[in-house]
């Protein structure tokens, strides 16, 4: 074994970093160094206890990240009921507390006010001002902060070869949300963005990065003086190839007109076009919100886009890492490293591409959140790969001959391709037979022959409306 280091950027990695886990908030120096001088406080405002004992009525949590460059580990720590669910039953009561280091008889209650003492102070005199709980635990509703929440992930893809027709990825967010208060129980503002690693390898490992976009132009044409005057507003495509990585940390074109592609520049198909795959937006094509802020200063540089392109190296293997989350300041794994002015045409070329969702906190969040609208998704497309459209070659194709008659089903040919049952009795073969069409009025029109109704339902295509 050796240190990791052709793929940490840092050398060694600090102890404050360390991940926490749920196990964490039961150390017994929590109570005793930390909650144990509040006590009476607990018992005061809450009716409640958190002493390390089974019988205990509140239950400690806390919020990330706990370090900036690693010389430090703290965190406000905040207190729940410790009943089913305690994320939706939080208090308004905080903590500032240092848990740096390896020895635990260390760690310290910092402030609650300006000191644990004046907090004290201010709840024997009977200045300390206090929310009224009955009504604080009882209602529900959207909580705003300006402190960013960001939930995070990295995700590789194993190098997906382009024989495929296409691949769509989507995720779905779904679970409970974590609570804060203020003037009530409420949800946090944040961002989900989950990023994937996508090697296409389209015909080869020698591939480009092609950004096309939509536009407008004006042109003359004398023989367009008629009606309608000589100047004509149409549609127009523009293709350029981005051959720098710096100039590859991409967001998506306003309204979607355009898109990125990876294509090979050496292969073509038969119509003499570069052959590709397209990464398509899908649902909720998002990256994060808030950029800039000490919480997320470095360690989530991926997140700031849509998507981006780069060299493919061993040593980069993710774009992120477990030890970022709390060190924004000295990330291990800084996203904004991996791009230094390389050339990426006909190179071995990732694609990093995120999908979340920005969650807008509601009531519907309790207890658990939607999953209709917690989805993102983007598709991988072929972009001119086949010479025309492969699904014509399905094995389990079924082949429809109009009927001779009106009102018989068609006739079907699956080419011996029979659907698999997984109940004891199969259900009888499927019947395609002719759609129905009505008029305005709602009356069932009569066609002579399925030729006919087709001819007619294919009317509007001959109509090209100018817009």
């Amino acid at each position: 074994m050796s240190p990791l280091t052709d793929i940490y950027q840092v050398d060694p990695i600090p102890y404050n970093a360390r991940a926490w886990y749920i196990n964490d908030w039961s150390f017994p120096e929590i109570y005793s160094n930390i909650a144990a001088p509040v006590a009476e406080a607990f018992k005061e405002l809450f009716g409640g206890q958190a002493a390390g004992l089974p019988n205990d009525t509140l239950v400690a949590g806390g919020a990330g990240p706990f370090s900036y460059d690693g010389s430090f580990c703290r965190l406000w720590l905040s207190w729940r009921r410790s009943i089913s669910g305690p994320f939706l039953h939080p208090l308004n009561f905080y903590q500032y507390i240092d848990i740096s280091g390896t020895d635990t008889s260390q760690w310290k209650l910092l402030k609650i006010f300006d000191t644990t003492e004046s907090f004290l102070e201010a709840l024997h005199n009977g200045s300390l001002k206090r929310s009224p709980l009955p009504a604080q635990e009882a209602r529900l509703g959207p909580y705003f902060t300006d402190k960013p929440s960001l939930n995070i992930f990295s995700i590789w893809m194993e190098r997906l070869k382009s024989a495929c027709r296409h691949r769509v990825i989507c995720r779905r967010a779904t679970g409970t949300l974590i609570k804060g208060t203020w003037e009530a129980t409420m949800g946090r503002l944040h961002d989900h963005v989950i990023n994937y690693k996508v090697d296409l390898d389209v015909a080869g490992t020698a591939n480009s990065l092609l950004k096309t976009t939509t536009s407008q132009e004006a042109v003359t044409h004398p023989w367009f003086n008629d009606d309608w005057g000589s100047e004509v507003i149409q549609r127009t495509i523009r293709r350029e190839y981005i051959t720098n990585e710096n100039d590859a940390l991409l967001k998506l074109p306003g309204n979607f007109q355009g898109g990125y592609s990876v294509v090979n520049q050496e292969e073509k198909i038969k119509w003499g076009t570069v052959r590709g795959y397209a990464i398509h937006p899908g649902y909720s094509p998002i990256h994060t919100t808030v950029v800039g802020s000490k919480h997320a200063l470095n360690n989530v540089n991926w997140a700031r886009y849509n998507l981006a392109v780069s060299r493919r190296k061993e040593t980069e293997p993710s774009s992120s890492s477990v030890w970022n989350f709390n060190l924004p300041a000295a990330p291990p794994v800084d996203f904004h490293k991996f791009f230094d002015g390389e050339n990426i045409t006909q190179q071995d070329l990732v694609v990093w591409v995120n999908v979340g969702t920005h969650h807008l906190p509601e009531s519907e969040d309790a207890p658990n959140t939607q999953t209709n609208t917690a989805t993102s998704s983007f598709f991988i497309t072929p972009l001119n790969y086949f010479d025309y459209d492969v699904s014509i070659d399905s094995t389990n194709a079924i082949l429809l001959q109009a009927p001779s008659k009106e009102g018989e089903p068609f006739s079907v040919d699956d080419y011996g391709v029979r659907p698999v049952h997984c109940i004891p009795q199969a259900p009888p073969p499927f019947e395609y037979a002719p759609v129905h069409i009505f008029d305005r009025r709602g009356g069932e029109v009569a066609f002579e022959s399925v030729e006919a109704m087709r001819g007619a339902s294919e009317l509007y295509h001959r109509i090209t409306f100018g817009v």
